[in-house]
């Protein structure tokens, strides 16, 4: 939860008339007592993005890159604007034009040419604002997939997507020009829990709250940020933690070269802050193992009428528990074909996450739980749930109904010069009605 953006609260908010201003004071023709309180002023400020790219916030929007880690092979990574450089580790990043953002309600983001997209900007943070404004600890988990389908391994991660006073679409961020925002009563830190494999990063966020546990911003307040171990673990923390260079609210973690965590020794990640005399802190935690004692799992998706679901996302521990040992998730290409590398012993229990007008849904999987041998997998035949609809031909128009025939008269009309006289015709002229079309 980036927090280099402040606000004291929606209605404090909502009062700005515009995104500048002055600190309020008194009139010189009301006497008063004492000064009036500093107000929480906000100031817009130009961001920087991508050449090309629009400018927006640097905190909520991200950069989705494809590349190599050292043992994981290719690998989709992301960065927030504000920290100005690729993930860590990630070997010969490229921006992943084109890119898909699911959030946690099933809808959908596509990232821009640069690979660039705002989650404050997502229909989940509008939706959602208020309950972000109230409760610090809501950030959605987010899964990242790059193009073409099934060409990179499913991205997990989490993302920040407050922006005070709600999704803006000027070029401009909001920040506070006062140092005196309200007074940080608890602190938190997210994801509270992550597993990853070995060099693979995370971005955490700390939050803080007031004593009624609305989202304060940290903006101007030191945060410290360090590892450790739970007590009775021998030796420190295995992976590196490094705060962003651009939002101290904000750090990236990453899991060691090798080895794996045990249950009870993860890397525990710790945000301090100081707030008047008192030193609040909160921590996350990150379970981490190696990807090479891993073994491979493929096959192919299909629909309940055997077609190949092309670009579906598969989690092959959505549906149970385990999920906490680590979440694997691929998407399929061709032909519905998807591989992923998994622990060896583990038992898959997919889901399958299909669009359906433009929204993600889930949908169960058959067979809905497979043990992993230690040869691993291949040639599995998954069947998601669900039956895509049909794509319904286009109805031919309806042919004009032909118009009425209705006899027709001559009108009176002044008769031309003649040497022969023509009688006058008396008779009430008469129009066919125009035809009705039907659409």
């Amino acid at each position: 939860m980036s927090t280099a953006r402040a606000v004291a609260s929606l209605a404090g908010v909502l009062a700005l008339s515009s995104c500048g201003g002055g600190s309020s004071t008194p009139s010189a023709a009301l006497p008063t007592a004492s000064p009036a309180p500093t107000a929480f002023v906000f100031k817009p400020i130009p961001t920087s993005s991508p050449a090309g790219a629009p400018l927006g916030n640097v905190f909520t929007t991200y950069a989705v890159y494809t590349g190599s880690l050292d043992v994981l092979g290719p690998s989709v990574g992301i960065a927030a604007l504000a920290d100005g450089a690729p993930p860590p580790g990630l070997q010969a990043p490229t921006p992943a034009a084109g890119a898909f953002v699911y959030y946690p309600d099933g809808s959908q983001q596509v990232a821009d040419a640069q690979g660039n997209f705002d989650a404050s900007q997502s229909s989940w943070a509008v939706t959602n604002f208020n309950a972000l404004l109230n409760d610090p600890t809501l950030e959605p988990e987010v899964i990242i997939t790059a193009q073409p389908p099934g060409s990179f391994p499913a991205l997990d991660t989490f993302v920040d997507a407050f922006q005070p006073g709600g999704p803006v679409s000027a070029a401009v961020l909001r920040k506070p020009e006062t140092t005196t925002p309200p007074t940080v009563a608890k602190l938190y830190v997210a994801p509270a829990s992550i597993s990853l494999f070995d060099v693979q990063t995370q971005a955490f966020y700390a939050t803080g709250a007031d004593a009624g546990g609305k989202r304060v911003s940290l903006s101007g307040t030191p945060v410290a940020w360090s590892l450790t171990v739970p007590s009775g673990c021998s030796g420190g923390a295995a992976g590196s933690i490094t705060p962003s260079k651009g939002d101290g609210a904000k750090a990236t973690y990453r899991a060691p070269s090798s080895g794996t965590s045990t249950a009870a020794c993860p890397d525990l990640v710790i945000a301090s802050v100081t707030a008047g005399s008192t030193t609040l802190s909160a921590q996350g935690q990150v379970s981490y193992r190696d990807p090479h004692v891993t073994v491979k799992v493929s096959g192919t998706l299909t629909d309940t009428t055997n077609k190949a679901l092309v670009g579906a996302l598969l989690e092959l521990f959505g549906n149970t528990p385990d999920a906490v040992n680590g979440k694997v998730d691929t998407t399929t290409g061709a032909g519905g074909a998807w591989s992923a590398n998994v622990d060896a012993g583990r038992t898959l229990a997919p889901i399958a996450a299909v669009t359906i007008n433009k929204k993600q849904q889930y949908y169960p999987v058959q067979p809905a739980s497979i043990p992993v041998p230690a040869s691993g997998l291949s040639g599995l035949h998954l069947v998601a749930q669900v039956a895509l609809p049909t794509a319904k031909p286009t109805p031919l128009p309806k042919p004009s109904p032909k118009p009425t025939s209705t006899p027709k008269t001559t009108p009176s009309a002044t008769p031309r010069p003649s040497t022969s006289p023509s009688p006058t015709a008396s008779s009430t002229p008469s129009q066919s009605p125009s035809p009705t079309a039907t659409h």
